[in-house]
């Protein structure tokens, strides 16, 4: 069972809570305000009333066996800095860290720490590209580098397998799943086809995705009843 340590419990952190504790995480959660922590108590393993600013050192707070991982979603910036270095200072691999702000966000880049959690940004950037990229179902970003997808099949690749598509060669995406008219398909090899109604969950660059998605708008243009569209 995995083990983790949530600090914090404003929205995000109390629905990550909520989420953690249903798939059955071993979950010990930290907030300065009863309420919050009456409201999550029920749910999680522990729930302690504490203010990380006041508490001299977090390892009253946290036990020492082994924890899997650690998520700071404090909304005070002093709370959130201090914590943050506690982890550091015990070089604690498995940390994640809710900015507050792009001045939090620098110091965090600042510390070196990996796991930057941004939600309003980062859910605004994959509103933002899913509306604009109009050939763009879903967008996830898993890295600065690359994105998840789901891409509609454009005209030219369907009715074709992936070995004769070579499509990772041509597009520089490489597709994980095809969707057809009941569920996704994971089990890929050469002689799978791609048909014309598919979806395709995909991952790439920024540059990749932008080219498929021009190349599907000229082939919407010129095949407006493909897809229905």
């Amino acid at each position: 069972m995995q083990k983790g340590v949530i600090l914090g419990l404003g929205e995000f952190g109390y629905y990550l809570s909520l989420s953690m504790a249903k798939s059955g995480v071993d979950l010990l959660v930290i907030d300065k305000d009863e309420v919050r922590i009456n409201k999550i108590k029920n749910f999680v393993t522990d729930a302690i009333i504490a203010d990380v600013i006041i508490e001299d050192d977090l390892s009253v707070l946290i036990p020492d066996e082994h924890i899997d991982f650690a998520v700071i979603s404090l909304g005070n910036l002093e709370a959130s800095l201090l914590a943050t270095l506690y982890f550091k200072d015990k070089n604690f691999k498995n940390l994640y860290v809710k900015a507050i702000n792009d001045q939090h966000l620098r110091i965090l880049k600042k510390l070196k720490i990996k796991n930057i959690l941004f939600p309003e940004r980062d859910s605004a950037e994959r509103l933002g590209k899913t509306l604009s990229l109009k050939t763009i179902l879903e967008y996830i970003p898993i890295s600065s580098n690359y994105r998840l997808i789901e891409v509609k099949a454009i005209h030219k690749i369907a009715n074709k397998t992936l070995q004769e598509l070579h499509f990772r060669k041509i597009y520089k995406l490489s597709i994980i799943a095809i969707k057809n008219e009941s569920d996704y398909t994971f089990d890929l090899t050469a002689q799978t086809k791609i048909n014309k109604n598919d979806i395709l969950l995909v991952i790439g660059t920024d540059e990749a995705i932008e080219k498929y998605n021009k190349l599907a708008e000229k082939e919407k243009k010129r095949f407006p009843a493909f897809r229905g569209n």
